[in-house]
């Protein structure tokens, strides 16, 4: 068992306090995006007593941290095949799961098509081309290459209608669009909040990801588990790349449900129950104690509270590794943990 420590992305969509408070940092008011725990090579975890830099040949998943401020880049990523490909900087699908630690707003997935022409009427008239198309594709590749003289229309119609406020920290899909056309104005993936599904997750709730699917994340804060890979292709909302050609071939242009994840109480706490067996669990420990002895890695996150592994104090933004074998009673009588666990591999 090895108390860790992890790395912290100072993206610029990150906020300047959650994951400062979390960790018990003093701000210093710079934006912290994600913390980092694994072994990934773009951001190893260091094992605290030794200062060494934590080397697990096919560490099976990556834990993190977001701390959103403002919407990421509309993204997808590859599956395990697509990404043997030799195009991309990891042999690894990335599958993920998402659990909220305050109110999120998220987009995930296109909306089914019918939707997308009811919403594509109301914005640019029953005429328009993007309301009769016949499919998503037909209509994401309309979108994009006839943007120039669109996006006037769109951003018309977002300063003519009023706000419409969500409770309970949520966000509109008036308000992300409003957010993003203002950082993006020419961008055409600000229509996204009207051809994705809008997704509000409250604490404690999660979803799955699948790869291939077409997402971001707007705002809130919460625990991200995938498989160890940061493979990513950028579909918008973004000054980085943007790789039109590779994006149509490998995301997933179909209507695609929200998969929210159901709870299973066990020993080891609350199970989101994943499907498709992505190599990666997650667990959600509070108010009781639980044990943990299947051979995988684990890595234990308090968010809340003082826990104890063994007798040994888990603050707070503290992070401890146990390794397959290990036997680990959990005392989270007072505490939140969130653990991540998986089987090593050779990817």
């Amino acid at each position: 068992m090895k108390r860790i420590e992890g790395v912290i992305k100072n993206y610029d969509w990150g906020n300047s306090y959650f994951i400062d408070d979390l960790l018990g940092h003093e701000p210093d008011g710079t934006p912290k995006a994600e913390l980092w725990l694994g072994c990934h090579p773009s951001g190893p975890s260091t094992v605290c007593d030794t200062k060494e830099t934590l080397a697990i040949k096919g560490f099976p998943f990556l834990f993190k941290v977001l701390a959103i401020s403002k919407c990421l880049s509309l993204q997808v990523h590859p599956t395990l095949a697509q990404a043997a490909s030799g195009r991309y900087q990891d042999l690894n699908q990335k599958a993920e799961v998402f659990c909220a630690l305050t109110p999120v707003t998220a987009l995930c997935g296109f909306r089914p098509l019918d939707e997308i022409r009811r919403n594509m009427a109301e914005i640019f008239g029953r005429d328009s081309a993007l309301a009769k198309s016949s499919s998503i594709k037909g209509f994401f590749d309309l979108l994009y290459s006839s943007s120039e003289g669109l996006l006037p229309v769109y951003h018309a119609y977002l300063n003519s209608h009023s706000d419409v406020s969500c409770s309970d920290g949520f966000k509109s899909a008036l308000q992300v669009a409003r957010e993003v056309s203002s950082d993006y104005p020419c961008d055409p993936a600000t229509l996204a909040p009207y051809f994705l599904n809008l997704v509000h997750l409250s604490p404690g709730q999660a979803i799955f990801l699948m790869p291939r699917v077409i997402h971001c994340y707007v705002f809130g804060n919460g625990v991200e588990l995938m498989n160890s890979s940061d493979n990513v292709i950028r579909a918008g909302l973004t000054s980085k790349k943007v790789d039109r050609s590779e994006l149509e071939r490998v995301a997933l242009f179909e209507h695609t449900p929200v998969c929210s994840l159901a709870v299973q109480v066990c020993s080891e706490g609350a199970k989101y129950v994943i499907p498709d067996n992505p190599g990666f669990e997650l667990f959600r420990l509070e108010s009781g104690l639980f044990s943990a002895s299947e051979p995988k890695y684990r890595i234990y996150l308090c968010t809340r509270g003082l826990a104890k592994l063994n007798g040994f104090a888990l603050q707070c933004g503290q992070a401890m590794l146990t390794e397959p074998g290990e036997s680990v009673i959990i005392d989270a009588t007072a505490a939140q943990v969130f653990a991540a666990a998986g089987k090593g591999s050779a990817i």
